[in-house]
């Protein structure tokens, strides 16, 4: 519940741009010498995310997954839909799974995940940049606080003293 540092926000008819201060996941606390920008345009039912991060700091992290971006969506879109084949954007049949809790891994080969509810309807990001994700799903939310659906696509890298690292997303809802 600690909100990030907004450094600067500039709306557009159709787009806006975000520069915000990093704030550790876990403990809170602001990270100066890391900073997002984000340049978001919507297209129709299509929101177009351009992210760029900044790595001002002196200390060299190590070389993990990070998320690109955490989708959260709320528990009623409980079927995670990914692509695992070999013949990319050919039509073939994508997989269905319901991931459980801890997290699950999946490889997705078109680079795209969704979370649809019963009727096919749900919220779906394109990732070019990562080739797998990591997924669960907490609670029913009927009875336990937080309960929700969660995908990530992930990307390998260590952040090094001067990183400038972007990437794309490009997020929708619909069938």
């Amino acid at each position: 519940h600690e909100p990030a540092q907004v450094l600067e926000l500039k709306p557009e008819k159709s787009s806006l741009y975000a520069k915000t201060m990093a704030k550790h996941w876990a403990t809170g606390a602001d990270m100066p010498d890391v900073i997002f920008e984000q340049w978001i345009v919507l297209t129709g039912m299509v929101a177009h995310v351009k992210v760029r991060m900044t790595h001002s700091g002196t200390k060299t992290h190590p070389n993990i997954h990070h998320e690109l971006p955490a989708v959260f969506v709320e528990p009623q879109y409980d079927t995670l839909l990914v692509y695992q084949g070999t013949n990319a954007w050919s039509g073939d049949a994508v997989h269905r799974s319901k991931p459980g809790w801890p997290n699950a891994s999946r490889k997705f080969s078109e680079h795209w995940a969704a979370y649809v509810n019963t009727n096919d309807f749900g919220v779906g990001a394109f990732v070019p940049v990562a080739d797998e994700l990591t997924c669960y799903r907490f609670g029913d939310g009927k009875r336990e606080h937080g309960s929700c659906s969660y995908f990530a696509p992930l990307k390998r890298f260590a952040i090094t003293p001067g990183l400038k690292f972007e990437y794309d997303v490009w997020l929708t809802i619909g069938s």
